[in-house]
């Protein structure tokens, strides 16, 4: 699109008269009608592709955490509450979620036009495109750190995980009331939600 739109602003400085212009302006305007249309078909598929293949990944991840849970031992669910298995397992599938799917066509997408672009810049203009090329290692390097910050989850600090104590607690809340243990409950549950040394960093 980039360089359709510089032939037509260099053909303004070529031609003087205005039918000049269209004739030569109009191949290049439908060359952008083109480009869009294949733009258009395009996000279509890749949305429709990546998303139904992420589904599917993740409908089969889940699958196949149950039955690995299933297939433990009695004593394995005496320190695994069912909330607390629930909750892993829909992590799991988030998870995979997170890196599959429409995420995937993103970075696909992103990958794709970027190295099309070093090539048409290098094409066109070398000294513009060794500039591009020059730039990438920082944006990266500024993708990176981004991901990285933005991924972090914070861990618990206790032994107990925050679900399983919120399920024990509501599934005890009138020993709880009866011994006054709601007070001690509720700070155990705040700590358990406190992030460890490491993510305040």
């Amino acid at each position: 699109q980039a360089i359709l739109f510089g032939f037509i602003t260099g053909n303004f400085y070529k031609y003087n008269t205005g039918q000049e212009l269209l004739d030569v302006n109009l191949p290049i305007c439908l060359w952008f009608i083109f480009l869009s249309a294949c733009s258009f078909i395009g996000n279509i598929c890749m949305g429709i592709g990546f998303g139904v293949s992420g589904s599917r990944l993740q409908r089969r991840v889940r699958v196949l955490v149950f039955d690995k849970i299933m297939s433990y031992s009695i004593p394995f669910f005496d320190f695994h509450s069912v909330g607390e298995l629930t909750t892993m397992l829909d992590e799991d599938s988030e998870a995979v979620g997170n890196v599959t799917g429409l995420q995937q066509g993103q970075r696909v997408q992103v990958f794709t036009c970027l190295v099309a672009g070093m090539v048409v810049a290098l094409a066109y203009a070398w000294q513009i495109g060794l500039i591009a090329i020059a730039c990438i290692p920082l944006m990266l390097g500024a993708s990176l750190l981004q991901a990285k910050y933005a991924s972090r989850d914070p861990s618990v600090t206790s032994l107990v995980s925050p679900e399983t104590l919120l399920e024990r607690s509501l599934a005890n809340i009138v020993v709880l009331q009866a011994f006054g243990l709601r007070d001690d409950t509720s700070r155990k549950y705040d700590l358990a939600l406190e992030p460890d040394d490491n993510f305040k960093k």
